[in-house]
């Protein structure tokens, strides 16, 4: 058991820190190990908020687990291996897991430092009255999802990877009768031009993950 019908929880998406297992599409603008320098960078941001929000974290997780990422989250925290042959798969694992034990969970992936608590708090929140929280990301993804009740239909047939994600996730939620609520649109650190448009944002100075970049002498 992971936790009690009446709670909610917090599912993070996320590899471990390995050098070329992490943030290659920031290659070779950053070198391998930078790559899982920066990500552990953004753990830490996320991991921050997590603490503030003070919600129980399944963080459902790939590559080898390693001590050193253990001691990274609060003590409360369960890892979950990701299971599934793509993205959607991974993804309906971690609901069906989590929703079994907690009422509300809200998913989100590792490559959002500057994600806030007053968003998290807001998808919970919208949980009260809907089926489905949705955070749309700039580039056609969806950087946060939210559910009370487990829904697979949610995650198959989806394009995942491409620009249409989140049409595709909105005209399914549609079909299914789905009540819904969309948070501000947020953009996730995928690509080098996301991480440039990051770091030129003064508002993300005292992130980790601005810091580390920065101590790199900024982005090549």
């Amino acid at each position: 058991m992971y936790g009690t019908v009446n709670s909610q929880a917090l599912i993070l998406m996320t590899r471990v820190p390995v050098p070329g297992k992490t943030k290659t599409r920031l290659m070779p603008h950053l070198s391998a190990e930078e790559c899982a320098g920066f990500h552990e960078a953004c753990l830490q941001d996320i991991i921050k908020v997590q603490r503030e929000l003070k919600k129980p974290g399944n963080i459902f997780y790939s590559e080898k687990l390693t001590e050193k990422f253990i001691s990274m989250f609060p003590k409360a925290s369960q890892f979950i291996p990701q299971e599934g042959d793509n993205l959607g798969e991974r993804m309906s694992q971690a609901f069906r897991i989590s929703l079994q034990d907690y009422k509300f969970s809200v998913m989100v992936g590792s490559d959002l430092p500057h994600l806030t608590v007053r968003t998290l708090q807001s998808a919970f929140e919208a949980l009260e009255q809907h089926d489905v929280v949705l955070g749309p990301a700039l580039d056609g993804g969806y950087y946060l999802i939210g559910l009370k009740q487990y829904i697979p239909d949610l995650f198959t047939g989806i394009n995942w990877g491409s620009s249409e994600v989140f049409r595709q996730t909105i005209e399914r939620v549609h079909s299914l009768g789905l009540s819904y609520r969309l948070l501000k649109k947020m953009q996730d650190l995928d690509t080098i031009e996301d991480l440039r448009v990051f770091m030129t944002n003064p508002a993300n100075k005292d992130h980790q993950a601005w810091k580390y970049i920065d101590q790199l002498g900024g982005v090549k």
